[in-house]
């Protein structure tokens, strides 16, 4: 109820039109989001939002609530294209899940970005080229590379 207060008094007050949540593990919770789509499905508000993801934790049910909320876009930190570097830096994932949770967000009609690090320890120009590769392979929406810093 707090957050959608402070999503309503944006809205109201500034009429904002989009709204991006800064909170890594902002879907860790499942019933959480499933009640914060909920609450502002309730109170009919009509706002566009965002918030980053982690392509281990999205499924269907949830995505449809956040579509059915007005959530515009997702960002997913995939960082890499390249498996060997994913586990090179803890990064928990699969290429197969990460294909995976982009396109059940796409059949959701979601927008969907992708986060990628170049120059991740280990890599080589090649591996920097499978990753770039791997972007290009995936339906996204848009997708940002930075460079690795320490």
């Amino acid at each position: 109820k707090r957050v959608v207060d402070e999503m309503e008094f944006l809205v109201n007050k500034y009429n904002a039109g989009f709204i991006f949540m800064m909170e890594p593990l902002f879907i860790a919770n499942k019933q959480r989001v499933i009640a914060i789509c909920k609450e502002i499905i309730k109170r009919k508000l009509h706002f566009k939002w965002g918030c980053e993801c982690h392509v281990k934790l999205v499924d269907l049910e949830l995505l449809n609530w956040m579509g059915k909320a007005g959530c515009y876009e997702v960002h997913f930190g995939i960082e890499s294209g390249v498996q060997r570097l994913l586990d090179n830096v803890c990064k928990g994932t699969t290429l197969d899940q990460i294909e995976r949770a982009v396109k059940l967000t796409k059949q959701t009609k979601i927008k969907v970005s992708g986060l990628f690090m170049l120059g991740l320890p280990g890599e080589t120009y090649k591996d920097s080229l499978e990753t770039i590769d791997f972007a290009c392979r995936l339906p996204l929406d848009f997708a940002q590379f930075s460079i690795t810093v320490p």
